[in-house]
Formats: structure tokens, sequence, C-alpha cells
């Protein structure tokens, strides 16, 4: 009896330790995201869709350079190289949210979620989607980075 006692506790014992670590996993991987995108990360393709100023459909699928990201490790971080906008972020299930942080020269305050595709120690794949004030998708879009430093 005291073996059945024994091997009873023990069994549940190595069932909390198990449930409880999956928590702890996806943790783990929010954060591995985090460091690596902590530092500078340039533009090189672009593909996707928007709806331009007069309502037609315009799709595109190009190399593209000049535009940066920076995260720094605090969660701050920037877009641009000669004018900064700057922004504070976070990741949370493999999404990437972006939110203004009240700089004067902004023309409107922003946040942006995107999916994280793909972040490796040399390229980040961003996804994105951008809705009207009606709640309406005006366009889609998938962007390729190479990490600078």
């Amino acid at each position: 009896m005291k073996i059945i006692r024994f091997f009873s506790l023990l069994l549940f014992a190595v069932m909390s330790i198990g449930l409880s670590s999956c928590d702890d996993d996806e943790q783990v991987a929010d954060f591995h995201v985090t460091n690596y995108l902590t530092g500078k990360w340039g533009l090189i393709h672009t593909a996707g869709w928007e709806f331009n100023n007069v309502g037609v459909k315009v799709d595109w699928d190009r190399d593209e350079t000049g535009f940066f990201y920076t995260f720094k490790k605090d969660g701050s971080g920037y877009k641009g190289e000669s004018m900064k906008y700057y922004f504070e972020w976070e990741v949370n299930d493999d999404k990437l949210l972006l939110i203004d942080d009240q700089t004067p020269y902004f023309e409107n305050d922003f946040f942006n979620y995107f999916d994280i595709k793909s972040v490796t120690s040399t390229t980040l794949i961003l996804e994105w989607e951008d809705y009207d004030i009606h709640g309406v998708c005006i366009g889609q879009g998938t962007d390729t980075f190479s990490r600078i430093y």
C-alpha cells in the first residue's frame, strides 16, 4: 500500500511539473524573439496590396532599401534614419506591437501590430494588415528585413 501511495504522489508531482512548464515555454519563446529583434534592421523586400487614395487596388512585389527599424533592449526604438520616429515595442505570441511615444513631429499617433512570420539572427519577416476607420481591410503585405547590426 505504501508503494502505491508513493507512486501516486510521484505521478502527481511529475504531472504538476509538466503542466506548469507549458506556460514557461511560451514566455521563453517570446523572450528569444525579443532577443533576436534587438538591433537595427533594413528593409530588403516588400510584397502586398493596398487601395490607393482613389480606391484602386495596387499590387507590388519588389526589392526595396532605405527603410529601417531599430529595436533597443529596453523596449524602445525608432523607425527611419535621419529623421527618427520613436516608438515603444513589445512581443506577445509572435505578434510585434509598435506604439507611438508621442514624438512631436508625427503626423498621427499610431500603433501597429505585425505578425512575426520568421526571425533569425540575420532575417526578419513581418506580415501586416491596414484597416480604415470602419474596420475594412485596405491593405496587406509582407516585409523582409536584413540585420544591419
